[in-house]
């Protein structure tokens, strides 16, 4: 058989030995707070997606700065070769080279708008001279 709320009170009350009445205010005081904790839920999830917002910023602008040295050490290089082999070269492979240097830039502009796909790191080395061929 179900307690009625007001044994229910009393029954709390003399467990923490305080009035029915102190006992009654400390409940509407937790009511009152877990109101103003939900009506101000969305304050606080905003103040918290702004935080990881700014964390993530700062991030990102180092991963940026990261990407553009990468590039600019990958193009450095690329024009370092690109230019020892222009002048190391013969005059009569130099064709050969202009050739591989752009059958290059489609292999790699093929490889980057290529779509992932299920298969494995293995498959793109077996697929490696087929980048830049007409499938």
């Amino acid at each position: 058989m179900k307690a009625s709320k007001k044994e229910i009170i009393k029954k709390l009350a003399v467990r923490r030995k305080m009035s029915e009445s102190a006992l009654i205010n400390e409940f509407i005081d937790n009511g009152l707070k877990v109101q103003a904790y939900d009506d101000n839920i969305d304050k606080i999830i905003s103040q918290i997606i702004k935080a990881i917002n700014e964390q993530l910023e700062v991030f990102l602008r180092s991963e940026r700065k990261l990407i553009v040295k990468n590039t600019r050490a990958s193009a450095i290089n690329t024009y370092i070769c690109a230019g020892l082999y222009e002048r190391l070269l013969p005059n009569f492979r130099q064709k050969d080279f202009k050739e591989l240097l752009e059958t290059s830039k489609k292999q790699t502009s093929m490889y980057i708008k290529k779509e992932v796909e299920k298969g494995t790191k293995e498959k793109d080395i077996i697929d490696y001279y087929r980048w830049g061929d007409l499938y």
